[in-house]
């Protein structure tokens, strides 16, 4: 058995993974690593088999003649040992921002998932160098231990068997066993980042500092991992007890948050990204406006890459889905009884002869209102607006206060209160802020309204 595929095989027995009887596609390049590829899966699997295979090539039309002849080459191949192909075409301008390289990976990445429920394994010819290429990118943009880890041999479906296997292993049992394979003349093209780190950068220190680079830093790779997996677990864990999730994202408590140190701080929030479905964010000019958001006294907040806002209000800091503006609604609506409404997260529900009410924010509490305030069986649901006020019990006597202070008496911030469903009568007398506060002129004996947590 060769050498180099018994280091694949033992790189997947690592992962506890069997490539044998699972359905597999081939991210194929015609590239001497995806020949190799090929040339490692044919040799584990028996010909009666071979319909688990499927070769899958995209043609970026990035070379003209050259990417169409790449895709001749393909073809008879694959004819040639009876595989499964499937050729899509791209064009990069389908997306209009990011570089060339961006753009590229975005629109594979669209296909390799538009085919995700055919296979078992999306498997790919990323070798040692483009792993160490990918550590020396990702240290010059400041990416931490996570870029410090290079590629990841497993994600999701995503299969890269060859990460412990060097280009020029490859190349040397290519040609030695004389098998073709097509080279791509972009990969010399001085404009792309990746081509300056693999043709310039590598070989300058490698010869300046008399040593081989690509094994040096390929070999610390599953040190880097086995970091990265230990500070993602601490990271968990620290999360789920400081923060909770809540309607539209999450909220953590800050004087938890506080108790911890930067670099503690920066992975949660980075990992809050994630879960927020903004993966790829959260650098170290991100940890460092959320900490000065956290840090200040007052409420405050901030949008971030026009998806979120990180919001301080008491002691809480939320992270939420959407801009700030998002978070203001003014709808307001007329409603007999008996109704069922949804507003916001939260449910009301007015239904029977007593009117009963439920809303889910709400623990065991029940209030009466007097029947005069229910005008025609009706009432108004709706949100705070400025300059609302109350009646409320003040030492015994009922007065006048305006809902900005009763929010602010009670911690509830500037995003939460316009988010609180707000129970007027017809003419506009606010009957409840649901699950905060009811109007004590209203209480009597004709009608009543109960609260209940409806979780």
């Amino acid at each position: 058995m060769n050498i180099l595929f018994n280091k694949i095989d033992t790189s997947l027995c690592k992962l506890n993974i069997n490539i044998i009887d699972k359905k597999i596609f081939i991210a194929f390049s015609g590239g001497p690593d995806s020949v190799f590829l090929l040339e490692y899966i044919l040799s584990k699997i028996n010909k009666s088999k071979l319909n688990n295979i499927t070769v899958l090539h995209i043609n970026h039309h990035l070379r003209g003649v050259e990417s169409d002849d790449d895709e001749k080459f393909i073809v008879n191949l694959c004819n040639s040992k009876n595989l499964k192909l499937i050729v899509e075409h791209i064009n990069i301008n389908d997306i209009e921002k990011g570089s060339i390289e961006d753009r590229a990976r975005k629109l594979r990445y669209r296909i390799f998932a538009k085919y995700s429920s055919q296979y078992d394994y999306l498997v790919t010819g990323h070798n040692m160098n483009d792993t160490v290429e990918t550590m020396i990118f990702n240290f010059f943009r400041g990416s931490g231990i996570r870029g410090l880890s290079g590629i990841s041999k497993i994600r999701g479906k995503y299969l890269r068997p060859l990460l412990s296997i060097k280009k020029e292993e490859i190349l040397d049992f290519l040609n030695k066993n004389g098998i073709q394979y097509r080279i791509d003349s972009s990969n010399i093209n001085g404009k792309y980042t990746r081509n300056v780190i693999r043709n310039d950068i590598i070989p300058y220190i490698s010869e300046k500092l008399n040593l081989e680079l690509i094994e040096r830093l390929g070999s610390n790779v599953e040190l880097y991992i086995n970091e990265r997996v230990f500070i993602e677990k601490h990271t968990e864990k620290v999360l789920d007890a400081s923060c909770i999730s809540v309607s539209n994202g999450f909220c953590c408590k800050t004087d938890s948050l506080l108790l911890l140190s930067k670099f503690e701080r920066g992975e949660i929030y980075r990992e809050l990204l994630k879960r927020l479905g903004m993966e790829g964010g959260g650098d170290l000019s991100f940890t460092n406006e959320t900490d000065t958001i956290l840090q200040l006294s007052k409420e405050s907040y901030k949008d971030f890459y026009n998806k979120m806002t990180i919001y301080r209000v008491g002691n809480r800091l939320l992270f939420l889905k959407g801009k700030y503006s998002d978070y203001f609604n003014i709808s307001e609506k007329i409603l007999s009884f008996p109704f069922t409404a949804n507003f916001s997260d939260n449910s009301i529900t007015i239904s029977g002869g007593n009117y009963n009410v439920s809303h889910k924010s709400d623990k065991e509490k029940i209030v009466f209102i007097n029947k005069k305030f229910i005008e025609d069986g009706k009432i108004i649901v709706r949100y705070y607006k400025a300059g609302d006020k109350m009646a409320v019990n003040y030492a015994g006597k009922i007065i006048e206060k305006k809902l900005k202070h009763i929010f602010s008496s009670k911690k509830i911030g500037r995003i939460e209160r316009k988010n609180i469903p707000i129970i007027t009568s017809l003419s506009g007398e606010i009957l409840w802020i649901t699950g905060i506060i009811v109007n004590p002129k209203i209480i009597g004996n004709d009608y009543y309204i109960k609260a209940e947590n409806k979780n």
